[in-house]
């Protein structure tokens, strides 16, 4: 895999080195960039993403030398650039402002815009969630390097094996064209939700505690004051679920097994089902890409389970088999369907469906098998190979 360096370009004070070091201590590699020169330069590399502060920006021809090194990208390529910039006053217009920035690079679609001041987990996430997509277009790469070289062969192969090279090759147009949308779709609505949602309750929070400074009754004091503690719940609430989403600490922290546990614990309260866990740390993967997609795909196998398990106790059951392949089974009571219907049945949500589980199974040589008898119980086993 290639280098997953973050690039960091802030030229004013201490902000690339602050942010090397925040990043530094989340195990994200930096490269801070002394210049912009060398920001340019390094982006004809393999970085894993680029992260920026608003002044940045302000040098003569930077945005328009910016904007001609992305688009220069190839159709595979969209490397993630985050831009941490402050609130102003004003049309809209003043050079750090988002709108502005995007217009001037094009509708970058892979830029996200985050208002400073905010918290550390905040960048941390986001700046992982980056990685996480930028390693998804080097499978893509590879996924399209492949179809080059069956396309290549094409000629040179026999009736039979040019059928099942161009079976391959529409397989592959399909899952590179998916994981990009996938991708997109994920880091806009990362963006929208810091925007519209978590943004917009903490002014609220500020007006509210303005209110109350200047009130002088003590029942309107106690009024502001207990909004302002719904508001800052419903923000940890946002904020908890966006970093789950995004990068589950608890992931990290207890390795895959302990976020499992932990993960029934969170949707047996939310959604009032019975969640079971059977798994032991010593089966968890060592490298890090499985864990994130088994967490995942769990996490979406559990909401199907939710569903259309009619309300029935679920079980999650991680081990490994003869092959020292890693099993993850999710199975409830609850009245079964027809598995001939999954073509024409919603399953899942935000991209990271039935359909999207099995095809990155598939890139990592494993499947998802569904044992289901419509009036009876479902059972859900994903499978693959353990790469230790």
């Amino acid at each position: 895999m290639p280098s997953q360096s973050v690039l960091v370009h802030a030229p004013h004070g201490r902000d690339g080195a602050l942010a090397a070091q925040v990043l530094g201590r989340a195990g994200i590699e930096t490269i801070v960039c002394r210049d912009t020169e060398e920001m340019l330069a390094r982006l004809g590399g393999e970085a894993g993403a680029l992260l920026l502060t608003e002044e940045a920006l302000l040098a003569p021809q930077i945005l328009a030398r910016l904007g001609a090194a992305l688009s220069a990208q190839p159709t595979w390529s969209s490397l993630p650039l985050i831009v941490l910039h402050s609130e102003r006053n004003g049309s809209g217009r003043a050079p750090g402002r988002p709108a502005y920035l995007l217009q001037r690079l094009g509708a970058y679609q892979g830029a996200v815009f985050l208002q400073r001041p905010l918290p550390v987990a905040t960048i941390v996430s986001v700046v992982q969630a980056s990685l996480v997509g930028r390693r998804r277009q080097y499978q893509v790469r590879g996924l399209l390097e492949e179809l080059a070289s069956l396309n290549a062969s094409l000629e040179e192969q026999v009736e039979e094996r040019t059928a099942l090279a161009l079976r391959r090759a529409e397989q592959l147009r399909e899952l590179s064209g998916e994981l990009l949308l996938v991708e997109e779709r994920e880091q806009r609505r990362f963006a929208e939700v810091l925007h519209d949602d978590l943004q917009q309750l903490l002014m609220a929070a500020l007006l509210n505690v303005q209110v109350l400074l200047m009130a002088k009754d003590a029942a309107k004091k106690d009024e502001h004051a207990r909004s302002i503690s719904e508001i800052l719940d419903r923000s940890g609430k946002v904020t908890r679920t966006l970093t789950v989403e995004l990068s589950a600490p608890v992931l990290y922290e207890r390795g895959l097994a302990g976020a499992l546990e932990w993960l029934a614990v969170e949707m047996s309260k939310q959604h009032g089902v019975e969640m079971t866990v059977h798994a032991n740390a010593a089966d968890d993967p060592s490298v890090a890409d499985l864990r994130v997609f088994f967490f995942r795909a769990t996490r979406e196998l559990l909401l199907n389970a939710v569903k259309y398990g009619g309300g029935s106790a679920v079980i999650v059951t991680m081990s490994r088999d003869g092959s020292n392949a890693l099993r993850v089974v999710v199975a409830d009571g609850g009245p079964g369907f027809d598995p001939a219907t999954l073509a024409t049945r919603e399953f899942g949500r935000g991209g990271f469906g039935l359909a999207n589980i099995r095809h990155r199974a598939a890139l990592l040589g494993g499947e998802l098998h569904i044992d289901s008898v419509l009036g009876k119980s479902t059972r859900m086993t994903l499978l693959v190979p353990s790469r230790l």
